[in-house]
């Protein structure tokens, strides 16, 4: 598999190539389980059980765990279908599912600039036979918000991280994505 974008990376070859091995498997499931539209779809099922996505695989991975303690302790496998590094790259692949769904739950929940916008287009430079992609899907600066309702501009207003009291004076009766610094 070509490592070449990594080129200037440091570390071990091999993991830079399951890098793209993930991205395969990723896009060849992706295929499988959802609509072609929302690449999660399949995850966010679980939010009609009145589960968020993110913990809906988190339960899955905990499935994954489970199956290669038990390899360890046991050495052998039952199912052939899966084998030890099916359940290693899955594992890996959902973790990254899982953070990408609670960073979108987080961005939503707060209103942060950085949020993905609500309808993902796919990338021009991603197909899904192509392994040297970075990304499914791509963002550009126009696609961000550049104010919230209620969101007050922070113009020299001190710290972020430490506001004095006369930085929050009469903001408590505000929503609490209000109180956020504009970056």
């Amino acid at each position: 598999m070509p490592t070449e974008p990594f080129a200037d990376y440091h570390g071990h070859p091999k993991f830079y190539e399951l890098l793209f091995e993930i991205a395969k498997l990723h896009s060849n499931k992706n295929h499988d389980y959802t609509d072609g539209v929302d690449p999660f779809l399949n995850f966010r099922f679980a939010e009609k059980l009145g589960i968020p996505a993110w913990k809906g695989v988190l339960v899955r991975l905990t499935d994954k765990f489970y199956r290669i303690t038990n390899f360890a302790k046991r050495e052998t496998l039952k199912v052939p279908s899966e084998s030890f590094r099916d359940t290693l790259l899955d594992n890996a692949v959902y973790s990254l599912i899982a953070l990408i769904l609670f960073e979108e739950e987080q961005c939503q929940a707060a209103f942060v600039l950085q949020c993905p916008p609500a309808t993902l287009q796919p990338s021009k430079r991603f197909s899904p036979n192509s392994l040297a992609a970075t990304s499914a899907y791509t963002i550009s600066p126009n696609d961000l918000p550049q104010t919230f309702p209620g969101a007050q501009p922070n113009v020299s207003r001190g710290s972020a991280v430490s506001p004095t009291n006369t930085e929050t004076a009469g903001l408590e009766d505000q929503p609490p994505f209000a109180r956020l610094p504009l970056r």
